[in-house]
């Protein structure tokens, strides 16, 4: 490990004098400057990732300057902060660049399209001839079909002279066919013995809300608590657990008791005085601004009047 802090940008150019001016070099960015002195330093990331308890796909992000892949806020200058003083780089000069670089993702790019002139002219004399004549196609194959059909019907030839001795010279007789009255339709059907069926109203098809076996209805992650952003640390849940929140500078008032689901976050507000019970210690995360996590107890195990600040969590995290 390098024992001197190394800056962490692109070293100046020589002074001198200079004919021409020199374009501005491009400063590599905050994640290309930590993996480089990661690699010089002959560093391995799940090693990194113990010491300073930074997850490795955290630092890996940071690395690649992925900024969706990051919590975003304190959470993620606590860690460019913590990864770069182990590294013995500039912190500060690292979080200011970082900042800038997050800064300059957010800004949405303005585009200006040239409006077309629209030309106003009257069509030409030929244009509306073609016109004329595609339009003219169509009602004249209709004409010609028409005329077709007449043709046929007009070129039956009459019946030889010698044919029409055979044929009778009165008229067909008229066959007088009954007329009926259909029986008007039944709305209820007669059964066997003549009496009437009762209607049997058809079963309504019920739906079966519960889920078939196997499929997982997955609840979305709500968050409670202040602002994430003033938040003096989050408790993070990875499965359902029973959390209470009380102020014990204030006649030890309840500001919150509820069952946290996967992913639910309570941002703990920026005071003094909060202690929390957790009826699972194992089944949160506690993220403090310097970039750590701690789990506060075993799995199963109920610990109280926990306190929410970072000495409280430390000492009873594992």
């Amino acid at each position: 490990m390098v024992s001197n802090k190394s800056d962490p940008h692109t070293d100046p150019a020589p002074d001198g004098p200079h004919d021409e001016a020199e374009p501005a070099l491009k400063l590599d960015s905050v994640g290309t400057i930590l993996a480089r002195a990661r690699n010089a330093q002959g560093e391995e990331l799940d090693a990194i990732a113990d010491t300073i308890r930074i997850r490795r796909a955290l630092l890996e992000a940071l690395e690649n300057d992925a900024h969706d892949q990051l919590p975003g806020g304190i959470y993620t200058i606590g860690f460019v902060r913590s990864y770069a003083s182990y590294l013995k780089l500039d912190a500060e000069a690292l979080e200011k660049q970082w900042r800038q670089e997050a800064e300059a993702l957010t800004k949405k790019a303005e585009y200006s399209f040239p409006t077309p002139t629209l030309e106003r002219r009257l069509p030409g004399v030929a244009s509306i001839a073609i016109g004329l004549v595609i339009l003219s196609l169509p009602l004249g194959a209709a004409i010609f079909y028409v005329n077709q059909d007449q043709a046929i019907e007009l070129d039956i030839p009459a019946l030889p002279e010698r044919l029409q001795a055979y044929v009778p010279d009165y008229p067909a007789p008229e066959i007088d066919l009954p007329t009926e009255t259909p029986a008007p339709l039944l709305a209820t059907p007669i059964i066997a013995n003549g009496t009437p069926e009762r209607e049997v109203a058809p079963e309504p098809i019920v739906t079966d809300p519960t889920p078939q076996p196997g499929v997982t209805l997955d609840k979305p992650a709500q968050s409670f608590g202040t602002n994430a952003a003033d938040a003096r640390l989050s408790i993070v849940a990875t499965r359902d657990v029973w959390v209470q929140v009380r102020d014990s500078n204030n006649d030890d008032r309840i500001i919150l008791t509820r069952v946290l689901h996967a992913n639910d976050t309570y941002h703990v507000p920026n005071r003094d005085g909060l202690l929390m019970t957790l009826g699972d210690a194992g089944a949160v995360r506690a993220l403090l601004p310097d970039g750590t996590e701690h789990i506060p107890g075993n799995d199963g195990a109920v610990i109280r009047d926990i306190p929410l600040d970072a000495d409280g969590i430390k000492q009873t995290g594992r």
